[in-house]
């Protein structure tokens, strides 16, 4: 498992947030499904460093 100072919490969020809106800009459906699986992944990794940083005891 990868130390809690790897998990960069807010280039996920903005990564999240930017994949929500390329995906609403898309014109592709096939772009829209990829952005928006993207945005999913990156909005997972936001979960799960947050569990791992609560779990130890350290303040995000």
């Amino acid at each position: 498992m990868p130390n809690v100072q790897d998990y960069d919490l807010e280039y996920s969020k903005k990564r999240e947030q930017a994949e929500r809106q390329a995906s609403a800009l898309a014109k592709d459906m096939c772009a829209k499904a990829v952005h928006r699986s993207l945005a999913m992944l990156y909005g997972d990794r936001v979960i799960s460093a947050r569990r791992a940083i609560n779990e130890r005891g350290l303040n995000p």
